[in-house]
């Protein structure tokens, strides 16, 4: 169980520097006021969207893993369900200050 949870925090970290990093490419491609190239601003924002929809199913499949086998406890669990969100978190402030 902790190899399995070891592997979808890996994946699940991954998958959110995927996110932030396509999502900053998209906002670099992109003028506040709008001008910029419109195609290539949806196509890595359709990417990083779909990095964020793997997060939140690995997080989700994670959680009742764990729960399910139960070693919801265990610290391998504790970092692979609350590492992701925290990374998420500080990845995008850490965008506002970049």
């Amino acid at each position: 169980m902790n190899r399995v949870l070891n592997i979808s925090l890996l994946v699940q970290l991954l998958l959110v520097a995927g996110f932030l990093g396509l999502a900053w490419q998209a906002d670099q491609l992109m003028d506040k006021s709008g001008v910029g190239d419109l195609e290539a601003w949806n196509r890595f924002n359709n990417f990083a969207g779909i990095a964020f929809y793997g997060v939140a199913l690995v997080w989700l499949a994670t959680i009742i893993l764990s729960l399910a086998g139960r070693a919801f406890g265990t610290p391998q669990a504790q970092l692979a369900v609350g590492m992701p969100p925290l990374a998420l978190v500080l990845g995008w402030l850490l965008s506002w200050v970049i």
